[in-house]
């Protein structure tokens, strides 16, 4: 048997939102290395000085990288008939089948999770992350937080743990594609459990009485089930036992499934589901001048006169100005908002140009300002979305009025885009849904405003 152990850097640790920065493959037989494979990668989005200071990997370095889909042809032929492992395997696989179904590839491999498989052959550890996980077993890693040396390190973590499951129990048990029955909730059959798709969208577990008690979304709808059916937790074991059916509903792609988990949520209110029940109360970027003149940022609750960047939480609301500053080598002594002293060490203070010092005028700086913000901020005349749909000959299209969510629809894809409208069903807009539409118009304006300065002329 091969493995193809995989780790990858990423600007950012939303599947939805950011992109990979790196990627190192190592191909092993458990033995020895038999082939290796690491390279850069262009994410086309902006990276977080928060990120770059944990990896090192900067904006600068992926500049000249190549795009993904440049490399995936060598991923893939190189991963072949392999068992795609990494530390905390559906992080690093999520990201890597992402960015294959944006090159219009498909990518699907058996999944082997180190985290899990160490646990099994090596108990009693107080940690298995794998910097504490290879310190306890000796392991030596060169090159913490980059893609080769956590690669490396995982391939001698993975050697070890084969090594001492001589007999491969606990790996055949992990690598069984089929759910024992003993772990199924008493009211599901396996006949309704193996038709469940292996594709995007929502499912609900139902109680006897027909109740929806939880809602969910997944790019892969039968391994999500899966994961809930094989979890310990305790919320999982109780959720268990109340199961009586399962239903799903295809979304053709990851936004759509976003949007349809949490209108589901609010519409049947689930026993288990935590999140999401309650309408959120948004946080958005304000921009305003104080009394310098000088243009400031801070955050305020409600609708913006221009809507830049909503946050669900004052903590991320602070890690984005804090990144932004120092992407932009603005004045951290300007904004509203201070950093949280847990936090102060990430702000970058000599990246300030000095307009608070009058080494910079006040217009310059200003100027500044508004060219940055205009980066981050989405294209809100957008009227329609257009993503994959459910099947080969159908596709998804996201109605947006002046940038607000008005619905969705799944149509033929011969259907042009005068007609659009004649298939949305139309859909109600809250705070957790713009902000759901808001994240994925941002995330897209950069890679195309990226795209654009990548194609212009020096």
């Amino acid at each position: 048997m091969k493995y193809a152990v995989i780790d990858i850097e990423t600007s950012g640790f939303s599947g939805l939102f950011n992109r990979i920065t790196e990627i190192s493959v190592f191909i092993t037989d458990g033995i020895q290395v038999l082939d290796e494979y690491t390279s850069l990668v262009n994410p086309h989005c902006k990276i977080p000085y928060s990120i770059t200071r944990l990896t090192g990997i900067d904006n600068s370095m992926v500049d000249e990288a190549p795009d993904f889909s440049e490399i995936a042809d060598k991923i893939d032929e190189i991963t072949q008939g392999c068992v795609f492992v990494a530390h905390n395997v559906n992080f690093d696989y999520s990201f890597v089948e992402r960015e294959f179904r944006e090159a219009g590839k498909s990518f699907k491999r058996k999944k082997l999770c180190s985290v899990r498989y160490a646990k099994s052959v090596f108990p009693d550890h107080q940690s298995y992350s794998l910097g504490n996980i290879c310190r306890d077993l000796g392991i030596q890693i060169t090159d913490r937080h980059r893609a080769r040396g956590d690669a490396e390190a995982t391939v001698e973590l993975l050697r070890r743990c084969l090594k001492k499951d001589a007999n491969k129990t606990e790996l055949n048990k992990m690598l069984n594609p089929r759910l024992r029955g003993a772990t199924l909730p008493t009211n599901i059959d396996f006949e309704l459990f193996n038709s469940l798709p292996e594709c995007p969208g929502v499912y609900h577990f139902l109680n006897k009485s027909g109740k929806v008690i939880y809602v969910g979304k997944a790019l892969n709808i039968k391994q999500r089930v899966t994961s809930h059916f094989t979890s310990k937790a305790a919320k999982s074991i109780n959720m268990k036992l109340e199961i009586a059916d399962i239903r799903c509903q295809l979304s053709g792609n990851e936004l759509l499934s976003f949007l349809m988990e949490t209108h589901d949520i609010k519409r049947y209110y689930p026993k288990y589901n935590s999140a999401q029940k309650r309408y959120t109360k948004l946080l958005n970027l304000a921009v305003y001048e104080n009394q310098k003149g000088i243009l400031q940022l801070g955050v305020l609750v409600g609708r913006p006169r221009e809507p830049y960047i909503q946050f669900t939480n004052r903590s991320a609301a602070y890690r984005f100005i804090q990144d932004f500053i120092d992407e932009y080598e603005l004045c951290i002594h300007q904004q509203a908002m201070q950093p949280l002293k847990k936090n102060a060490e990430v702000i970058n203070h000599d990246a300030c140009r000095g307009v608070c010092a009058g080494k910079e005028s006040v217009k310059d700086y200003n100027e500044r300002v508004r060219d940055a913000l205009n980066q981050q901020k989405p294209n809100l005349d957008q009227e329609f979305i257009v993503l994959e749909g459910r099947t080969e000959d159908e596709k998804a299209v996201v109605q947006l009025e002046n940038g607000i969510y008005a619905g969705y629809g799944f149509m033929s894809m011969e259907i042009e885009e005068e007609e659009y409208a004649n298939f949305i069903q139309p859909q109600i807009n809250d705070p957790d849904t713009q902000s759901i539409v808001l994240g994925y118009l941002q995330r897209h304006h950069l890679q195309d405003e990226m795209e654009k300065v990548q194609l212009e002329p020096n």
